[in-house]
């Protein structure tokens, strides 16, 4: 694990050397702001849920992202205890909050990726949305020196089986939507 946090950290260093900007930092505070507890998933997943062609994924959105903070937030990182890049290396000025609890993995990121997947599975059109708002919101943990680079890439992997998983089974266990006469 040593060797990842130091190859980590590597890459950390050079995003704060080489894209930090006071702009960004504005884009990067607010699209991280966005991922927090999966609120922007959540919320979308409750608008969509108030059209009935819409509800069951918006259902099934707000559900998964719901679980996803609850069991990552409680359960895995728990699990590992990861330090985060701000405690290991504090040369490098926050410019938010430390957030609570351990670095592995990534909850923003895992949210935003489990919701991208389950509305790109439901309609492609959306995922033209939600990818790149998963991945910036992804990014700006990284940007932000939060978490590391591992961290976004096991909770990328595991967003995308949640949330190919949390799709399968609305398929399977709630009602299509009836069509209209």
């Amino acid at each position: 694990m040593k060797n990842i946090t130091k190859f980590d950290l590597k890459i950390l260093k050079k995003i704060q050397k080489n894209l930090c900007s006071p702009t960004l930092d504005k884009v990067m505070i607010g699209a991280t702001r966005l991922g927090t507890a999966g609120a922007v998933w959540i919320g979308i997943g409750g608008l969509m849920m108030l059209s009935k062609k819409y509800r069951r994924c918006g259902f099934t959105l707000a559900a998964a992202v719901s679980f996803d903070v609850f069991a990552n937030n409680i359960l895995v990182k728990n699990l590992f205890h990861r330090a985060r890049p701000c405690d290991v290396d504090q040369t490098v000025a926050l410019k938010i909050r430390r957030p609570f609890g351990a670095s592995f993995p990534s909850g923003h990121t895992l949210t935003s990726v489990t919701a991208a997947t389950i509305l790109t599975l439901n309609k492609k059109s959306f995922g033209l949305g939600a990818i790149p708002l998963a991945a910036l919101i992804s990014f700006s943990r990284m940007y932000l020196f939060v978490h590391y680079p591992s961290d976004i890439a096991a909770a990328t992997a595991l967003g995308i089986g949640l949330g190919s998983a949390a799709y399968a089974l609305e398929k399977k266990a709630l009602p299509a939507p009836k069509e209209e006469a």
